[in-house]
């Protein structure tokens, strides 16, 4: 049987489609000197205690990114997190690491977590170096 979902719960993720769109527009027509800016600072700051989980963010940000229309990549995925967080006041660690794939190029991934837990990209994140960690 499937669950029901809540209308909070489609709020949600409702939400975060639009935000998914904004975050991929974003990432298209700006340059990245801009994006990081949208992530937050580059030094650690003290962590918030988390008043609501991110496992509901998680799961709206995934839901709400299997029904749009365009590529709702890890950066985009990472955006949204990153801000729906900070609207609700929880504090978020994106990275953005790179490895080689078996012909050599350059691959490239975001993941956020609300402190140890995945809010976007946990499937394969321990296969890239981190190259740059964003803190709000």
């Amino acid at each position: 049987m499937r669950k029901r979902y809540t209308v909070k719960e489609w709020g949600t993720a409702f939400e975060a489609f639009i935000l998914l769109g904004f975050a991929r527009a974003i990432v298209l027509t700006l340059p990245f000197s801009f994006v990081s800016k949208s992530l937050g600072q580059t030094t650690p700051v003290e962590r918030k205690t988390q008043a609501r989980s991110s496992a509901s963010l998680r799961l709206a940000i995934q839901r709400a990114s299997r029904y749009t229309p365009w590529t709702s990549n890890c950066l985009a995925q990472s955006l949204t997190a990153s801000w729906m967080m900070r609207v609700r006041g929880m504090s978020s660690v994106t990275y953005l690491g790179v490895r080689r794939d078996h012909t050599g190029a350059l691959i490239a991934h975001s993941w956020t977590q609300s402190n140890e837990d995945f809010v976007t990209g946990a499937k394969g994140h321990e296969l890239f170096h981190v190259t740059q960690t964003f803190y709000r």
